[in-house]
């Protein structure tokens, strides 16, 4: 079992932009906490999202694992959000 801790922090400095700062961990839980502590994961992104019209928006980002004991992984984030 592992309990799941996902954190996100925004800001605009400009009415158009949003800057974005996540944190995503999953941390063992039960029994097994002792024995598998290696097993906890923590990733850290930050993203910009540029908002093109009222409705349409587009975020670029990164990630990448943080810690000792986790699977290097890095990445980059593309996404179209759309108001509703």
């Amino acid at each position: 079992d592992e309990v799941l801790i996902d954190v996100t922090l925004g800001a605009r400095p400009r009415p158009d932009v949003l800057l974005l700062a996540q944190a995503f961990n999953a941390l063992p839980t039960g029994d097994g906490m002792l024995a598998f502590t290696d097993d906890r994961e923590h990733k850290a992104q930050l993203s910009v999202v540029w908002d093109v019209t009222a409705r349409w928006s587009i975020q670029l980002g990164a990630f990448s694992t943080v810690g000792q004991e986790a699977w290097r992984e890095r990445g980059a984030v593309v996404a179209i959000w759309r108001r509703f």
